[in-house]
């Protein structure tokens, strides 16, 4: 015996369950593709603003390179430099005050220059001049180059790391960055000593505001991974960052790109560009979860419009299984009014 509604409701079923299935098959190839989609788009955006920042980095140190080129060629201060070589004692006060009117000259001639310094080892007058404030001259046996020499590198010019000046006279400690260059102009030429410039880290700071989200964080390091300079505010947490991920960030290599690290206990992902001709890069952390805190919403609005296209699609099948299924009910009552015994057919034609 043939049931009247199983093929209509064995017809709706499976063509609900589909949709149903396809349905949720969109959703989840919708979220694939958006994620990828946003996380290329910001990851993109980001390495943008890096290179942007990377770039204004290296324009900022050049003109301090050129800076220290003038200072180094100047030839009253290179006269100078050269005769503390032949003098000892007192007899060096007179090129000393040479040197130091022209490196206070040069020094006002920057404002954004905390102090310069140049350390040499023919300096016998440390203790006289430091009394007075003065350290435009320093001898290499100094407390001052003590706290920076293992980070001075064999090359001519270079960055030395974040670290913290003491000055004497009552001047007060200072969070600084220090460009320095050796006093010589071709290398044959004589080494008349090591030009430092100390650069207030607040300085560099200001490079880096207002850039990304409220939660992003931004630094710059050295190429071997040193703190150049970073947000104060979580200056203690990126220390602990950099211990944690010091392998990963060792294999960062020279060009630009992104991975997914630990910080402060959630996921972030850290863009970083490439390194500049100083050996410079800066870094982006972005929280991973706040990249993706508008996608649920976009789901959801495609969820409730996927749900109804499957409810009219519901709709359209139980009103088109009507008509397509009307016949095949009228031959189904047909053939088991014959299998009751009823032989009667009716005529359908007329000649």
């Amino acid at each position: 015996m043939f049931k009247r509604f199983k093929l209509k409701t064995q017809i709706i079923l499976i063509i609900g369950s589909l949709s149903a299935v396809l349905l949720i098959l969109f959703e989840a190839l919708a979220y694939s593709i958006s994620s990828r989609i946003i996380f290329q788009q910001v990851a993109q955006n980001s390495a943008t603003v890096l290179e942007q920042i990377n770039a204004i980095t290296e324009q900022w140190f050049s003109s301090m390179e050129t800076f220290s080129l003038s200072v180094s060629m100047d030839k009253s201060l290179g006269a100078a430099l050269q005769q503390l070589e032949s003098k000892e004692g007192l007899s060096q006060i007179e090129p000393i005050n040479t040197a130091y009117e022209r490196m206070s000259s040069y020094q006002a001639s920057r404002p954004d220059v905390y102090q310069m310094t140049i350390y040499t080892d023919a300096m016998d007058l440390d203790s006289y001049f430091l009394q007075w404030g003065y350290r435009w001259l320093l001898s290499t046996e100094s407390e001052q180059y003590r706290q920076i020499e293992n980070d001075i590198l064999s090359q001519a010019t270079g960055i030395v790391p974040r670290h913290l000046t003491s000055y004497a006279a009552g001047l007060p400690s200072r969070l600084v960055v220090t460009y320095y260059r050796r006093l010589k102009t071709f290398p044959s030429d004589p080494d008349n000593g090591l030009l430092c410039i100390d650069i207030p880290a607040e300085t560099l700071n200001k490079l880096l505001e207002g850039k990304g989200g409220s939660n992003d964080v931004y630094f710059i390091l050295g190429e071997s991974g040193q703190m150049i300079t970073c947000d104060p505010a979580v200056d203690a947490v990126l220390k602990s960052f950099l211990e944690e991920n010091n392998e990963t960030l060792g294999t960062m290599g020279n060009l630009a790109g992104y991975a997914v690290l630990p910080f402060q206990g959630e996921k972030h992902i850290m863009t970083y560009s490439s390194l500049n001709r100083f050996g410079l890069r800066t870094i982006q952390l972005k929280p991973y979860d706040e990249l993706f805190s508008s996608l649920p919403q976009l789901l959801l609005w495609m969820l409730g419009v996927g749900s109804l296209c499957f409810l009219f699609a519901i709709f359209l099948v139980i009103l088109f299984s009507r008509r397509f299924l009307r016949p095949i009910f009228a031959l189904i009552a047909e053939m088991n009014r014959v299998g009751s015994g009823d032989f009667h057919v009716p005529c359908f034609f007329r000649e």
